[in-house]
């Protein structure tokens, strides 16, 4: 891309004039200094009228944008994890628990015939953990045949060949438990706390890059076209055992310079993956050059920079 092509050069010029329409501004350029396609489709998409028609290629440069893929990568990572857990921790005999909750049922005496510690544990630290243990069982239901069942409880509670006494359902003898046990491995303590942890912050920032990816196309092709003037282009500090040290995040902050409307922007951006957008502020600061913007006119602050679609 040249910054600021010739085409962007004349619609710059031409976009104080508001006399006329700015559509007449994007004359044909000689072979000698005609810019590159993509400034041409630039300022034919900035003069044309709202809603525009944007160019497939500035929508798949848009969508490819490497902070929104970044969140929505990021964000897959969790989401996965947050299901992985739901498949690994969903307490699958909690359905049996409740049904022995509701009743009616009926108790037998039985016979622990193996006890076993888990690989599971629980407790808010490591320090506090209990182990999960599992119980296999037999008891006699009235009238029937010596059923078997498996039960399991956080912390030990019986030993191998210990007597317990055995509730069961009275329609169905095979949903059983040691009294005083559950039938699923984990509780729903757990179900409740980790996997809503990793899906929360996973789909936050899928829903935050797709919600950025919505946002950008909206503007290309609704967003007023305004102007801002580069303030300041620095990198954050911030502190990290209570020592000052840099942050790889530079922030960039703009004035907007419309006549109707006045909104003074801070940008983020990261280094290691938006170079050329802080090298492009870098150098319009320098330069005191406009910066090209679409904004929401119902929500000024959402404003993107379309000059930095053509940034290679």
């Amino acid at each position: 891309m040249t910054r600021g092509g010739a085409s962007l050069h004349v619609f710059r010029q031409n976009f104080q004039v508001a006399a006329l329409p700015v559509a007449a501004y994007i004359p044909a350029m000689p072979d000698a200094t005609a810019p590159s396609p993509s400034d041409d489709m630039l300022a034919a998409l900035l003069a044309a009228p709202v809603p525009r028609k944007v160019p497939a290629e500035l929508l798949r440069t848009a969508n490819r944008q490497p902070l929104m893929l970044i969140l929505v990568i990021l964000g897959l990572g969790p989401t996965f994890l947050g299901l992985l857990a739901v498949w690994l921790f969903f307490p699958w005999g909690y359905q049996h628990d409740q049904q022995l909750n509701l009743g009616p049922t009926q108790h037998g005496s039985g016979r622990v015939t193996a006890q076993t510690q888990t690989n599971l544990s629980e407790g808010s630290s490591r320090s506090t953990e209990v182990p999960v243990y599992a119980y296999e069982f037999v008891f006699s239901p009235r009238g029937g045949a010596e059923s078997k069942g498996i039960c399991y409880t956080t912390g030990q509670k019986w030993a191998s060949g210990s007597p317990v006494d055995v509730e069961y359902l009275a329609a169905d003898p095979t949903v059983a438990r040691i009294t005083g046990s559950r039938t699923s491995e984990v509780s729903m303590d757990i179900l409740v706390f980790l996997p809503p942890l990793f899906l929360a912050t996973g789909l936050t920032l899928v829903i935050t890059g797709l919600g950025l990816r919505r946002r950008r196309r909206w503007l290309l092709k609704n967003g007023v076209v305004g102007e801002g003037r580069v303030q300041s282009v620095g990198p954050l500090t911030g502190r990290v055992n209570r020592q000052p040290s840099p942050v790889p995040i530079f922030r960039i902050t703009l004035l907007q310079t419309n006549p109707t409307v006045a909104q003074l922007h801070k940008v983020w951006a990261l280094p290691l993956i938006q170079r050329q957008e802080i090298e492009f502020f870098q150098a319009r600061l320098a330069s005191q050059q406009p910066v090209f913007m679409l904004y929401d006119p119902a929500r000024p602050k959402r404003v993107i920079f379309p000059e930095t679609l053509l940034l290679k």
